[in-house]
This record gives structure tokens, sequence and C-alpha cells, in this order.
């Protein structure tokens, strides 16, 4: 029996002088040479979804991406390499339009955003500042009383950054944690 006449390939034979895989490559796309990476099951090339805030979409060569590594990718016309982090500059993680994007290293990224933290809304407290807007205390104040009286905080993004301010500042009110304790009562 003879073998294949792909180079590399020692396959029987199946029709044209190829094995049956170059044969069914050949086939779908007119190339036995041309590897084609299926996207995962369930996975169409081009759909999109949410996950923690952030925007992924399914490229055409079957990977799951984030979208806005995605955009910078096409953008520079090559993969990014692993050391590679897309910055928002507006700091809106929906906002993948390449203008708002821009290629950055880690060390880089992680100075740009010690610079720009913000200071805790409860306290004032700048040394401790983080991008949710509380300080670590005042953070962990907040999830605690949310969990003690039953208010559900997002698990990330902005929803969580505004649930956790808005808990820090009202149980800084009496009122507010008397009108609490009277609601989960009921």
């Amino acid at each position: 029996m003879s073998q294949c006449s792909i180079e590399g390939c020692v396959r029987p034979v199946a029709g044209r002088g190829w094995c049956s895989l170059h044969w069914q490559r050949w086939r779908k796309t007119g190339d036995p040479t041309v590897v084609r990476k299926k996207p995962k099951r369930g996975r169409t090339i081009g759909h999109t979804w949410m996950h923690k805030g952030y925007k992924w979409v399914v490229a055409e060569d079957g990977r799951a991406i984030m979208e806005h590594r995605y955009v910078m990718e096409r953008h520079l016309g090559r993969r990014l390499k692993t050391h590679e982090l897309v910055h928002h500059k507006d700091e809106v993680k929906t906002n993948n339009h390449v203008d708002n994007l821009e290629l950055l290293d880690f060390s880089t990224h992680t100075s740009h955003h010690r610079a720009h933290r913000m200071s805790c809304v409860a306290c004032g407290d700048e040394s401790q500042g983080s991008n949710n807007g509380l300080c670590a205390a005042h953070a962990m104040q907040a999830q605690y009383t949310a969990d003690k009286y039953g208010i559900t905080i997002p698990k990330s993004g902005l929803g969580r950054s505004i649930g956790l301010m808005g808990v820090a500042l009202a149980v800084s009110s009496p009122e507010v944690e008397e009108r609490l304790l009277s609601l989960k009562k009921k």
C-alpha cells in the first residue's frame, strides 16, 4: 500500500494520492496542507459574551480572547506577546475602540494604576486607596455589612465598586443601620 504524497506523512493513501486526513483538508479548504482549528464546541466564530466586566470574542482561529486584546492584535497585525498588556485609557472595560487602547508592559501598567488610585470615600485615606474607592479596612467592613444584612453586591466591575461604596457610606449613619435591621426582621 502506498503512502500519502504530503511530505512527512506516513499514512496510507485514501484518494488523490493523499491520506484521509489530507484528502478531507483538501475537500474542505481546497488545500491539503491547510490546518483549520475548529472553535470549541458550542462556539461560533464572532460569538461574544461578557465575563467579569470584559467582552470576550471567538476569533477566526477559534481562540476565545478578550475583545480589547483581539482589537489590539488586529491593529498591530500580530498576536500579542505574553508580557504585553492592553490598557483602556478611559478605564471603561467595554470601550474597546482602538483609539481607547494602548499597549503596555506589566510594570508600566502597574505604575500607571498606582499613580491614579482613588482615595477612600469613607475615610479619605490616600495611602491605601484602591480602584474600588475604599481602603482595605472599609472594603472589608462594607462586605461584612452587606453579608450581615443580605445585601447582594456584584462580584466584580463597576457595580461592585458602587455597591461597596454605598454600603460603606451608609453604615456610617446610625439611622441607616437601624433601617437595615428593621428590614432584615421582616
